[in-house]
């Protein structure tokens, strides 16, 4: 019987884990070490996403945020109902709920490809949020020139290929 070394033993069970926690360890380390240390679920993973995108926003932290979201639309289009669920459900559906004004309400669009900009409208529906603000971030403008999705897009893209994650 062949003995492996400790060093080997790391890098083979850093190899066996889900594609999904290699490139949350690379876009949102810190997130990814709190969630893990303290309770390792998806769910509760992007939790805590959302709650540093929260911060990253109120920072106004254009970096963090094109990496939290990166990681978001990644899962949001990946073919596991295990990871577009939990980040759907957990993360972008409450993006909005501490929004005290349109301003802010816009300030978070600029983020969204507008497919989740739609498909979060409709889980606010259907979960019973304030039709206040529904109607806040149903009428977000994003301008184009404005719009943050191209530098998100662009980040995903850079980790991707880095990680060799698709």
């Amino acid at each position: 019987m062949m003995m492996t070394t400790e060093p080997a033993q790391a890098r083979m069970q850093e190899r066996a884990k889900p594609r999904w926690r290699q490139l949350a360890k690379s876009l949102v380390p810190d997130v990814y070490e709190d969630t893990f240390e303290k309770k390792p679920s998806t769910y509760a993973f992007f939790r805590y996403l959302r709650d540093a995108c929260r911060e990253a926003h109120e920072a106004d932290d254009s970096q963090r945020l094109c990496k939290i979201y990166a990681f978001a639309y990644w899962a949001f289009d990946h073919p596991s109902k295990n990871l577009w669920n939990p980040a759907g459900v957990t993360f972008f559906e409450d993006l909005f709920s501490d929004c005290k004004s349109a301003d802010e309400v816009n300030s978070i669009a600029v983020w969204l490809r507008k497919d989740i900009l739609e498909a979060t409208i409709t889980l606010m529906k259907f979960v019973g949020y304030s039709e206040k603000l529904i109607s806040e971030v149903e009428a977000a403008k994003v301008n184009a020139k404005l719009s943050r999705v191209g530098d998100v897009n662009r980040t995903l893209q850079t980790y991707l290929n880095e990680n060799g994650v698709h």
